[in-house]
């Protein structure tokens, strides 16, 4: 006696249930990203992991919602919920901002990535002037810069400017048209990694300004392979994989550590503060939670659409920042697009 072959009806039924028990997986996993910002992965790293999925999960809730409302099912209402409850993460990755002009106070603030001026070459004055034009046209009164490694080269870059000093401390530098009151670093842990700090006289107001650098993945170019190369089917696409999630695991735990003694030397300043620099994480990292709980977040407050700023492997991150001081009023954030590094300079007008 023959079986039955399942009809159409059983057919899209198993479909229903097996969409079912993914969508409760996305959901489950976006969960666990909402969380990631408040669990310190140095206690428990799985969080951190899974939040930068975040905007995968976004995407798959919307998706999931539409299809279910389409098919008249009830089981919409599990992910239009999870997407609510999301509602306090989306500012962060998604902004509109009308802007708040300019006026004679304002102070104009960069900070950027120059990921060691690698294109920089002292033998070909076309790149030199490649950085004077970036700094040029966007002229802040304030730049933070990190990963500046090539001896001389940004000092040289900058040598025809009206800029009074700089601190530099380990990869990172702030260089300022203000007068400097105050210099100094901060200890972020035993490996040597230290943030610059500034004190400077802004309008007769005196501004504490940081050059921050947490720890990086070291994974870049390994990602950048898989992204071009990688194929499912070999075994060395997967070794790949789990090395660049062994990297990020390792490193998040790091950077919570760095992030807490960055944050208590914050709390300590005796003025406001500006913290500028590349965080290496995103806006659901607990990393984040950690510096925003206490300031404002440039980009909430003045930018525009998703705010990326990296370029490289994965061009959907934000994790370069400017936060500053609830009594900073922040005029406009700007992201400028560039060749010059894996990072895009993150412009900022503000007023004190």
């Amino acid at each position: 006696m023959r079986s039955k072959k399942p009809n159409s009806k059983t057919r899209g039924s198993l479909f229903e249930n097996l969409l079912k028990w993914v969508n409760l997986f996305v959901i489950f996993l976006a969960l666990v990203s909402y969380l990631s910002a408040l669990i310190n992965p140095d206690k428990f790293w799985l969080p951190a992991v899974v939040g930068l999925g975040f905007p995968a999960y976004i995407v798959g809730n919307f998706l999931f919602a539409i299809y279910w409302l389409f098919r008249r099912r009830t089981y919409f209402w599990f992910s239009l919920l999870c997407l609510l409850a999301g509602l306090p993460h989306y500012g962060a990755w998604f902004n509109l901002s009308l802007g708040d002009g300019s006026g004679e106070d304002t102070i104009t603030v960069m900070t950027f990535n120059t990921a060691g001026m690698h294109h920089f070459k002292s033998d070909k004055p076309e790149t030199a002037q490649a950085y004077r034009q970036l700094f040029r046209s966007a002229s802040p009164d304030i730049l933070c810069v990190q990963e500046v490694y090539t001896d001389g080269a940004l000092e040289g870059v900058l040598a025809s400017t009206d800029y009074e000093g700089y601190f530099k401390s380990f990869g990172t530098a702030v260089f300022t048209s203000y007068p400097i009151l105050e210099s100094g670093n901060v200890q972020l842990d035993t490996f040597g990694s230290f943030a610059a700090w500034l004190d400077v006289e802004v309008n007769g107001k005196p501004l504490r300004v940081y050059s921050v650098h947490l720890k990086s993945n070291q994974f870049s170019s390994t990602a950048l392979e898989v992204a071009r190369h990688g194929d499912i089917r070999e075994k060395r696409t997967w070794s790949q994989v789990k090395f660049i999630f062994s990297r990020y695991s390792t490193f998040v735990q790091v950077r919570a550590r760095q992030v807490k003694q960055l944050a208590e030397h914050i709390r300590q300043s005796p003025h406001p503060v500006l913290v500028c620099g590349d965080f290496n994480d995103t806006p659901i990292s607990y990393i984040y939670h950690c510096i925003s709980e206490d300031l404002q977040d440039s980009f909430k407050a003045g930018g525009n659409g998703f705010g990326f700023t990296f370029a490289s492997f994965f061009p959907f991150l934000r994790i370069d920042y400017v936060f500053a001081d609830p009594s900073i009023r922040i005029l406009d954030h700007r992201v400028l697009r560039n060749s010059l590094s894996d990072h895009k300079p993150v412009v900022v007008e503000l007023r004190i």
